[in-house]
């Protein structure tokens, strides 16, 4: 009895803007952050992961283009502002519930450090000195400054060393002899002029990236799934057209989903699940 994925497509969000980050809360939510550069506005997506369902559109946190993300954690995304326009300083926390749809505390004279399992680590300049503190996750309640600088230090690399990346996959970019038996299917699936970008090996699949360049000199890409056992490819889908540049991280694995990012702009999951095919 030979195993092998089946590929279903959950949901695709799609607005004709740049994606510029897409984050998972280790759970089961999606956040998209998309940019419209032209108009100089920022907007902030949320979708259940499973069933696509929307839990926000279009929110626009703190400002309409200077706002980001610093940490999605269970059901509470941590935005922050910046200081000044134009400049890569942060300013401000400021919480938001998913489940409430509402923001529930902010702290603009803070700054985001890093988060702990129940508190966040913030900082705050004072006149003549960086004051850092600690704050509740949920309530925002400041629960007081963190002396010394040592402290600070020890719980940050707790922190480092608790976070958990172990349902994430991502890609590499192609080298030779990744899988003597991708190799070998490479060699048969692949036509002249085509070139391989970037791979990933999951579950008994062999993802991959492949390109093609025109002749005005524009490239296109796809991303295949070859079944190593058997040889069968199982998905082939094109994941970016007419672009002037090779792209990278176009695609990742959360879970048991693949998560694609097409045309640098286009949100695409799919579950990935296993079934027998009879012998």
């Amino acid at each position: 009895m030979a195993a092998e994925l089946k590929i279903k497509k959950i949901f695709r969000h799609s607005k004709n803007r740049t994606a510029w980050r897409v984050l998972l809360n280790n759970e089961s939510l999606l956040l998209i952050e998309e940019r419209d550069l032209a108009n100089r506005e920022v907007f902030f997506q949320c979708y259940q992961l499973a069933s696509g369902k929307k839990m926000f559109s279009d929110l626009q946190p703190v400002n309409k283009f200077w706002a980001g993300v610093e940490l999605f954690d269970g059901d509470i995304v941590y935005f922050h502002g910046y200081r000044k326009p134009d400049m890569p300083w942060h300013q401000g926390i400021y919480a938001y519930s998913v489940s409430k749809g509402k923001f529930i505390w902010s702290h603009p004279d803070y700054v985001f450090s890093f988060g702990e399992q129940n508190n966040l680590v913030c900082q705050k300049q004072e006149f003549e000195s960086l004051k850092f503190y600690s704050v509740d996750k949920l309530t925002g309640e400041l629960l007081g400054e963190i002396e010394a600088a040592e402290s600070v230090n020890q719980r940050r690399y707790i922190a480092q060393a608790h976070a958990d990346y172990s349902r994430y996959e991502f890609p590499n970019a192609y080298t030779a002899n990744v899988l003597p038996e991708s190799d070998m299917l490479l060699s048969t699936l692949l036509k002249q002029g085509q070139t391989i970008v970037e791979t990933l090996s999951y579950n008994g699949t062999f993802f991959y990236i492949f390109q093609e360049t025109e002749s005005t000199g524009l490239h296109n890409q796809w991303l295949r799934g070859v079944d190593i056992s058997t040889g069968n490819i199982i998905f082939n889908e094109t994941i970016n057209e007419n672009q002037n540049t090779f792209l990278f991280d176009s695609f990742f694995v959360f879970s048991g989903y693949l998560i694609t990012i097409k045309n640098k702009s286009d949100i695409i999951v799919y579950k990935l699940k296993e079934f027998v095919n009879a012998p």
